[in-house]
């Protein structure tokens, strides 16, 4: 999958680009959507994998809502994955449904790893440079598919004509952050297990 990492904030931008580079590399290898030999079952599978993480990730959020208020609200206000997800399997016909085991072991995942505010913010950086990146992927999905124009790639095509503004509102609230060297460490690590999640996803 294509990733965008650069962020606002100069010194995490930095750190996060240099320290997560090979995970980035590896989960863009795993996932391989950019595949010439990609087909409707792969894409299917891959979709259920986002769908399993986002479904614990957003129930993270909400567990976690009084805790780090400014991160959960700015995510919740227009960030949400879930309905984009729903719609793009329901499109393809998807022949299974999402495990509701594997939602639970995504949540319990972040849980344990995502224990402070920096960390959210770090997993936020990746999910967000992933929707960047699904710009590049929705024609080569729809191509290489056979998609109707807008079938099945909701997900990828995300905020649509709103994704530079979307981009700027996360460098705004990046630029905002004040990390101390152990937050940013912390952060490094969160970013490191989001990146390792979606490469699961892809295995």
């Amino acid at each position: 999958m294509s990733f965008t990492v650069e962020t606002g904030n100069p010194g995490l931008r930095d750190v996060l680009k240099e320290r997560t580079r090979q995970a980035h590399l590896e989960t863009e290898k795993a996932m391989d959507l950019m595949s010439p030999h990609l087909d409707v079952a792969r894409y299917r599978h891959l979709l259920r994998g986002f769908f399993e993480f986002h479904a614990a990730f957003e129930e993270f959020l909400n567990v976690h809502r009084k805790d780090w208020p400014s991160a959960v609200e700015f995510y919740f206000k227009d960030r949400r994955k879930m309905q984009w997800l729903t719609e793009d399997l329901q499109s393809l016909g998807a022949d299974a449904l999402p495990s509701a085991e594997r939602i639970q072991e995504n949540f319990q995942r972040l849980n344990e790893k995502i224990r402070s505010e920096a960390q959210l913010w770090a997993a936020i950086y990746v999910i967000e440079g992933s929707t960047m990146g699904g710009q590049v992927l929705h024609g080569h999905v729809t191509a290489s598919l056979g998609l109707s124009e807008g079938k099945g790639t909701r997900y990828f095509r995300s905020y649509q004509s709103e994704m530079g503004k979307q981009w700027v509102r996360f460098l705004s609230e990046l630029n905002s952050l004040t990390l101390a060297p152990d937050g940013t460490e912390s952060a490094v690590k969160a970013a490191d297990e989001i990146f390792e999640m979606f490469k699961e996803i892809g295995s």
